[in-house]
């Protein structure tokens, strides 16, 4: 068994499936336990949760640590607990609960996966559905 080379496909397959071969093997190096999927609909970019750039911040109402993550792929800044867009001086539980917050697409998200009954895998925290059994 020899492993089959990216330079071995071109002009085999098209450039779609080419992308696709690369984004699954860099999915397959960071275990499922590190994988973190940007949480911008347009982006969706994963990224190893080892590498991630932090920004450690104190909250100054409880002085307890917030952490931000921020996507290298398009540079938005998101909450490491609950991996909405940062907010900075909002405890996720308000932020959640805020204007901002309920009519955006996120909540809307949430609202279709509670409604569907779908499910978070407890390694990843992705939004499963399962199919069977």
């Amino acid at each position: 068994k020899k492993e089959l080379l990216l330079e071995d496909c071109r002009g085999i397959v098209d450039d779609d499936a080419i992308n696709l071969i690369i984004h699954r093997k860099k999915e397959k190096a960071i275990p499922i336990s590190d994988r973190v999927y940007c949480p911008k609909p347009s982006c969706n970019f994963l990224m190893s949760d080892r590498d991630l750039p932090l920004d450690y911040s104190i909250d100054p109402r409880n002085k307890s640590v917030a952490v931000a993550r921020k996507c290298v792929e398009c540079g938005l800044c998101f909450c490491k607990k609950c991996h909405f867009p940062w907010h900075y001086k909002q405890t996720c539980h308000e932020f959640k609960t805020s204007e901002s917050y309920l009519t955006s697409d996120a909540a809307l998200f949430v609202s279709l996966v509670e409604t569907q009954g779908w499910m978070k895998c407890s390694k990843c925290e992705t939004v499963v559905q399962r199919n069977g059994g």
